[in-house]
């Protein structure tokens, strides 16, 4: 009994959670929804001159409901703006998303505080250097026949300055250009989406055309007509065929649907918390650069090469589930259409996937 006063509890909190998140609520008239889903009749428009997936009027119920999602996993998939975008440093960014630009001013701010910093710890080192060099070169002048000094102190004082003196200039060379070359990997990883958004699905929610057909010779314009939809958006339409006739299909179409969903929402968690750990190594990164030189001064493994490969497999990951999604799904709705459970076989494989590329991220940063 407990434990189901628990369960009770638990739901009650979320329900509040969300309607405290989620305050706004929208209703659409049947009309909107059409237009949306740019809704067409054979009668009115003609037969599509394209579609993806074809279905029978005759094996679906009467009086069928349009599915129309804001925000499809495609949409997360392909579109950056939002509270998951990357792009911090981007001048001409479209973002309107009020708390992602927050998170971006805040970013911007600190970068250029630690870059600051960075210059100037950068011109005292310099400075300092400098100072020693003209120390040791008196120092150097005055033992020049001491004859207990050590042969391997002056070479280990000569390594060590080789090194200060490399690291100050990678140091000069990493500090102006970092900017620059966060820019260019977000760039690219987004040029990498764009090319295979072939279908413009980051400039239209709805790409998937579905062609209702009804038997030859039958005019009905209820039973004739086509419209545009999304992965998610299809196995929803799909789940209302007739259940006397296809209840094993109706069902399969709403476990698909549903794991569809339920993945949607977990990619956008991971791209949310991929964007505030991107913010992070971001804001970081002129303070990582000085720490990395630095320990490399005094001997030790630098930080740069790790930061750097989480830096990368962060901006990379997007891409890379955009890739199998497009591979898997995004060319092949009709296969969704006819084997639905097949959905599930390509979510499992990108969990996997991501499960799997973590585990060898952390290994390469042990070693």
């Amino acid at each position: 009994m407990k434990k189901v006063i628990k369960i009770f509890i638990i739901s009650i909190c979320t329900f509040l959670a969300i309607c405290q998140i989620n305050s706004n609520v929208y209703s659409y008239t049947i009309e909107e929804v059409k237009e949306a889903i740019e809704f067409k009749t054979v009668e009115e428009a003609g037969v599509p001159a394209a579609y993806d997936v074809l279905i029978n009027a005759e094996d679906l119920i009467e009086n069928v409901e349009f599915p129309y999602i804001e925000s499809s996993i495609e949409n997360i998939l392909y579109v950056e703006d939002g509270l998951v975008a990357i792009d911090f440093f981007n001048v001409n960014s479209t973002n309107t998303n009020q708390k992602w630009l927050v998170v971006s001013g805040v970013v911007k701010n600190f970068f250029h505080i630690f870059l600051y910093i960075g210059f100037a710890l950068l011109l005292t080192f310099l400075i300092y250097f400098s100072v020693r060099m003209v120390i040791s070169v008196f120092s150097e002048r005055k033992s020049a026949d001491d004859t207990s000094k050590k042969n391997n102190e002056n070479f280990k004082k000569n390594i060590r300055v080789k090194k200060t003196i490399e690291q100050w200039i990678l140091l000069v060379i990493l500090l102006p250009s970092i900017i620059l070359i966060i820019n260019l990997i977000v760039s690219f990883s987004g040029a990498i989406i764009d090319i295979i958004d072939i279908n413009n699905l980051a400039d239209e929610e709805y790409n998937y055309v579905v062609y209702v057909k009804s038997s030859e010779g039958d005019n009905d314009p209820q039973k004739n007509y086509y419209f545009k939809t999304n992965i998610e958006g299809l196995l929803m339409f799909e789940s209302q065929y007739d259940w006397q006739k296809a209840p094993l299909k109706n069902i399969a179409n709403i476990i698909s649907g549903f794991s569809i969903t339920t993945f949607k929402y977990i990619l956008k968690a991971v791209f949310f918390i991929r964007m505030i750990m991107l913010a992070a190594l971001t804001m970081f990164a002129p303070i990582i650069i000085l720490m990395n030189s630095f320990l490399k001064i005094s001997g030790s493994r630098g930080i740069f090469n790790k930061w750097l490969k989480i830096y990368l497999y962060l901006i990379f990951i997007k891409p890379l589930i955009a890739v199998l999604f497009y591979l898997l799904i995004g060319i092949h709705p009709d296969l969704i259409s006819k084997v639905s459970l097949y959905s599930l076989i390509v979510i499992l494989a990108m969990i996997v996937i991501i499960i799997l590329s973590v585990y060898f991220l952390i290994r390469s940063l042990r070693k």
